[in-house]
């Protein structure tokens, strides 16, 4: 267990590898986190369900 939001944050970053691509379903404490749009600025791919453009061709 963390202390706080932006360890627990951290500490999700921390243990993803590097040119990930991250899935993510309809978590509220994702988004409560602020992970998707830190995710996004690290330079992660990220799928998850609020992305309209989403298509079966998607490539990872």
């Amino acid at each position: 267990m963390v202390q706080d939001r932006a360890r627990a944050r951290d500490l999700v970053l921390s243990l993803i590898p590097e040119e990930s691509t991250v899935g993510i379903g309809g978590s509220l404490t994702i988004r409560e986190l602020g992970l998707i749009d830190e995710l996004e600025r690290w330079g992660f791919k990220v799928v998850h369900h609020r992305i309209r453009r989403l298509t079966r061709n998607l490539k990872y």
